[in-house]
């Protein structure tokens, strides 16, 4: 519905990042859901990135995880966007 909506504003490319994914089983129903090329990655939910927030400190510090997977997806879209695609 969201890309349906993106288009008739006139976006052209619509990708998703996931958040807050519990388990192997949010993961499956997103793949189930979302097309592979417009997956850039999912972020796991994390009690890090919670403490982080009640502390009112930067979850960069403090939740390697996360962070990792925020790399991994910065590198996704840098790498779509040299191809193109």
């Amino acid at each position: 519905n969201v890309k349906r909506l993106a288009q008739e504003l006139g976006v052209e490319r619509v990708n998703v990042v996931a958040n807050k994914v519990r388990d192997k089983g949010d993961e499956e129903f997103i793949r189930s859901q979302i097309p592979a090329e417009d997956l850039l990655g999912m972020i796991h939910y994390s009690n890090k990135v919670a403490d982080a927030d009640r502390k009112a400190a930067s979850p960069y510090d403090i939740a390697e995880d996360a962070v990792e997977e925020i790399r991994n997806i910065k590198k996704r879209i840098e790498e779509t966007a040299k191809s193109g695609s």
